[in-house]
Order: structure tokens, then sequence, then C-alpha cells
């Protein structure tokens, strides 16, 4: 599978089909050169397409042209209905709606993650510390790749193709360039004696468990409209347009209506002045519902619809670790991507997304800054935005105290902070606000 459905020139343009698909069975596609692509196929890819091993692709007229490096008669110009573009489009739709494969042929032997994580991540309220007795262990991790149908409805309708990518033991949407065009892909598993490593968003400790894929759908949807937000802005300007176009028309239209009967009323009696009123009170009512057909018209609708999904089994290297301060302590995984070359980011436990800098909350979250709340007053513990329950609010200054601070006086029931014992009921019962 690949991500190169075939959709609108908005989603993946040509190239972006051809090269991604090439690069999927196997061939090597050197960066362009004056808008050319030279890609080396496998022989029996060549032999199946009926094409030579070596192809110099061109998208465009001008780069078919050649240049000082390519004559034109050595370049194939593709475009859409091309013989070749057309057994590409057949292929990818015999392919499997669903499928699973294997990135192999990865180095394991990673063994300093502790040494790394130090300069590559950052606790400003927590440290980093090995757990005793602990070595560093293969493990599976997965990626979902979504592929959405995307409808934008508004006087007009237009397709496209979305593929999601979802890190499943991270919970969050990912760039899948990497595994796409570097990764060996293998159908068969080669891997499979490594265990595979929980999601760390959920409790659900089976990673492709039905709930957990149910949740990552979810995401993905969201990732995908996020996606959309380039296009959809022109969309909704565009729409708006018409729409005080089409509202102006229409106001004009039944504004003069409006005038004409109310000057024909205005010159009728009897029978013929009801049989005039009726006319405008249908008028108006006309007018209201062909304004609100218009509305309806211009309005910017998105529907998603998924068509299919890949599995990608990827194994990593992970090494449990402990964050710790004076409150708290909590386990998390620190993992090796060798695909990437690179330590995972850990994920906030608030928002879900990676970052290299988060706080420890005394509730025993991982947090953004921006996903912590005040901290307490007095013992100056932090708390994140799940743990707003363990915060109260001092009824003299009104700033934050944690429930392992805060006084409570036992004449009002009412709760301070530490410097304002006495001061909950001082003004005749009442809180003696400060100065």
């Amino acid at each position: 599978m690949s991500s190169l459905f075939q959709g609108s020139r908005e989603a993946y343009d040509l190239s972006d089909f051809v090269l991604a698909y090439c690069r999927q069975v196997g061939a090597i596609v050197d960066p362009p050169a004056y808008g050319l692509y030279d890609v080396l196929l496998p022989e029996q890819v060549a032999a199946r397409w009926g094409v030579p091993p070596f192809l110099r692709l061109a998208f465009d007229e001008q780069a078919a042209q050649g240049g000082p490096h390519a004559a034109p008669e050595e370049i194939t110009l593709l475009h859409y209905g091309h013989p070749l573009v057309e057994e590409l489009v057949d292929q990818v739709r015999e392919q499997t709606v669903c499928t699973r494969m294997y990135v192999e042929h990865l180095r394991l032997d990673k063994r300093d993650l502790i040494e790394r994580a130090g300069p590559a991540m950052s606790f400003p309220n927590a440290r980093l510390f090995p757990v005793a007795n602990v070595m560093e262990r293969t493990v599976l991790c997965h990626y979902v790749r979504f592929s959405f149908r995307a409808n934008l409805l508004t006087d007009d309708k237009q397709e496209l193709i979305l593929p999601v990518w979802m890190y499943v033991q991270g919970g969050h949407a990912v760039d899948g360039q990497a595994i796409e065009e570097w990764a060996y892909l293998d159908a068969k598993a080669k891997a499979s004696r490594f265990t595979e490593l929980p999601p760390v968003w959920t409790p659900e400790a089976e990673p492709l468990s039905e709930v957990v894929l149910h949740e990552l759908l979810e995401r993905a949807k969201q990732a995908a409209l996020e996606g959309l937000s380039g296009q959809l802005q022109p969309l909704q300007r565009r729409s708006r347009r018409f729409l005080e176009l089409d509202e102006a028309r229409l106001k004009q239209y039944y504004d003069d209506l409006e005038r004409d009967l109310q000057r024909r009323i205005g010159r009728a009696d009897g029978e013929r002045r009801e049989a005039l009123e009726g006319k405008l009170t249908a008028v108006r009512a006309e007018r209201q519902v062909k304004l609100a057909d218009a509305r309806e018209k211009y309005s910017l609708r998105v529907s998603l619809e998924l068509i299919n999904l890949l599995l990608v089994v990827q194994p990593k290297v992970a090494l449990p670790v402990e964050i710790r301060n004076r409150n708290v302590s909590i386990t998390r995984q620190l993992v090796w991507d060798p695909l990437r070359q690179q330590l995972e980011e850990l994920v906030c436990d608030v928002c879900g997304r990676p970052s290299s800098r988060l706080w420890l909350c005394t509730g025993g979250h991982l947090a953004h800054e921006d996903c912590l709340l005040p901290s307490c007053v007095d013992c100056k513990r932090a708390y994140c935005r799940l743990c707003a329950d363990q915060l109260r609010t001092c009824v003299v200054c009104g700033r934050p105290v944690c429930v392992h601070s805060v006084q409570r006086c036992p004449t009002c029931g009412r709760e301070t902070c530490r410097e304002h014992v006495g001061r909950c009921h001082a003004a005749d019962g009442e809180p003696l606000l400060p100065e």
C-alpha cells in the first residue's frame, strides 16, 4: 500500500502518485534536476509494467523538452491517461484495502539511551533516573495510516484523498514520509519474537485492540481536518462572497416586489386590497425561505469517509526510566527509532502532543507548560489540567491552593491559603479582602 491513492490534484498531483508508488515497489528515485526524475525499477517490476528498468520521467511540457543533461527522446512525459499511469492506477485499485507490513533490516543495537536523553529532553521540575537492573530491549511499535475520502460541499463539490499516519504507541499523528520513502516494507513478519510496546496514552494494554483503533480513528479524523484548514479557508472566503452576492440579489428582488405590492395596496380597496395583502405576506415568507436556502447552499460542509488503512509494524529499542521530583515519581519508556535515528519525544498526558520539554505534575502526569494550571501559592506544587480537582481557591486573595496546603476554617468552613487564615469571616462574617 502507499500514500498514493488516486485523488484530486489539490491532495496529490500526478508526480506524487507515480513516484510514491515507484518507491513502494522498490525503485530508487533520484531528486529532480531540471524537473526530471531518474527512476531505477527492479527488473521484475519493469517487466510487469512493460517499461525499461531505467526511466527518466517528466510531468510537464517544459521539463520534457530536455536540457543540458537529457535529450527529449530520453524522457518519458507522463500525464493523466498515459498508459503507464493507467497501469499504476489499475494496480493500486487491485491492492488489498487493509493490510499489514513490517519494517525490517534496522540496526537494533542501541545501548546508550539514558545518556542520549540528557541533552535531548528537558524536565524543568524533575530529573531523569535509570531503573535499576533494567537494560534496553527491542520492542514492536506500530503505525496506522488511515486513508480518508474527504468531501468538501458548498455550491460545488470537491473530493480529496487524505492519508493520515498515526503512531499507535504515542497516540498522535506523525509524518509518514520516512516510512514510505526509506523503510524496506516486508509483507512477512520477521520480528514477531519481540514483545509489543503498550500505548502510553490509554490504559488499554493491547496496542491493536478495537478500543485503541477506534480512538486512533477519531484522532486521525481530527488531524485530517486540521490538515485541511489551509484548503478550507479559501473555500470559506469564496462561499461567503457568493453568499453575499446571492443575498444582495435576493434582497433587491424581494424589496422591489414588496414596494410594488405596497404601492398597489395603497391604491386598492375591498377584496382586491385583501388579496394584495395576502400576496405581500406570501412574498415575505418566500423571501425568508430563499435566503435560508442560499445560506444552506453556501455553507461549507466537510465529511470524511475511511476507505482503507495500512498497519506498519516496526521494531524499536526501549528503556524504562524514572522521572521524579520531591513529590512524585513516574516511569516512562525512552524509545529509540532506528529508522529515523533519533530518540522519540515523550507525550503530554493532557493534550497528547509530543514534546522534548515537559513538566512533571504532582498528580503523576507529564505536561506541556501550556497544559499546567497555576502552581499552589503555598507549597508550589505543579498540577496539570487533568488534576483540576486537586486545587482550591483562597476566598480572600483568589489564588490557587492545593489540597495539601489549603486551610479550612473550623468556624465558617471557608478555605484559604496560609497567609489569610482567620480572614475568611473577618468582615462581619464575610471574607476580609486584601486592600
